[in-house]
């Protein structure tokens, strides 16, 4: 026996509204561009990749396409560009990014861990240091307006000194993150600081994570990108072609 048309209306209705709240779509196409300092280049890691190789095998297992993109090649995986530079602060980091040409990839996503040698190196003001952070996080809108970026704090250091100036460094990061939220760049926050113990930081360099330090990296970074998934863009198809990579190491 056919349902009568009231029925069939009733299942339409029921039909619907059970498909309206289905989760909102995975994001199938991400171009993501990790930023930083040497942490984000991978240093210390046994593979070279840090967290990166972790996160990629995390997003493709959801059926997740990631093309990594930067100025940079290291890493002894395939596709290893990231916009990395050990050494640099956050004010050298925004530099290089605006004349390097990574910003002409275009990536949706952006992965950003800076600040950590504005603490470590003597002389660089840390204290004004979240100014910086703005200025970085302002021009980072100007040259890749449909990005995504995810922020974190900082990880914490061995070195009794570097970890108090962290410990206060963090909470400027986070208010310049809230500020460029408050003025509408699309934005993600990790804490850092308290994903990665002090028992996964390298006891040679006091800085760096080890292997399950980058892992525990991969995973929160994983977590925000599926929290702000709603907000990332497709991939913007003028973006520069990215190049093979061979495995490059030190």
């Amino acid at each position: 026996m056919y349902p009568s048309n009231n029925a069939l209306t009733l299942a339409l209705i029921a039909s619907s509204a059970s498909a309206a709240v289905l989760p909102p779509r995975a994001v199938m196409d991400l171009r993501i561009m990790p930023m930083g300092a040497s942490i984000t280049r991978g240093v210390a890691s046994s593979d070279e990749n840090g967290y990166r190789l972790d996160l990629r095998n995390l997003l493709q297992a959801d059926g997740t396409a990631v093309t990594y993109v930067g100025s940079v090649s290291f890493g002894n995986m395939s596709n290893n560009w990231n916009e990395g530079h050990p050494g640099k602060v956050i004010q050298e980091v925004d530099e290089v990014a605006l004349t390097d040409g990574c910003y002409d990839y275009l990536p949706n996503v952006i992965l950003l861990n800076a600040g950590t040698n504005d603490c470590n190196i003597p002389g660089k003001e840390p204290e004004t240091a979240p100014q910086r952070y703005s200025t970085l996080l302002a021009n980072i809108r100007q040259h890749a307006p449909d990005a995504v970026v995810i922020a974190s704090s900082l990880v914490p250091n061995l070195k009794d000194s570097t970890d108090e100036c962290i410990q206060k460094l963090n909470p400027g990061l986070h208010e310049a993150v809230q500020n460029a939220t408050s003025a509408g760049q699309k934005t993600g926050w990790v804490d850092m600081y308290n994903v990665v113990p002090k028992s996964e930081i390298h006891t040679n360099d006091s800085t760096h994570p080890t292997d399950a330090g980058y892992q525990m990296m991969a995973e929160a970074w994983y977590r925000e990108i599926k929290n702000v998934v709603a907000n990332i863009s497709a991939p913007d198809p003028n973006g520069k072609p990215v190049p093979d990579t061979q495995p490059v190491t030190s």
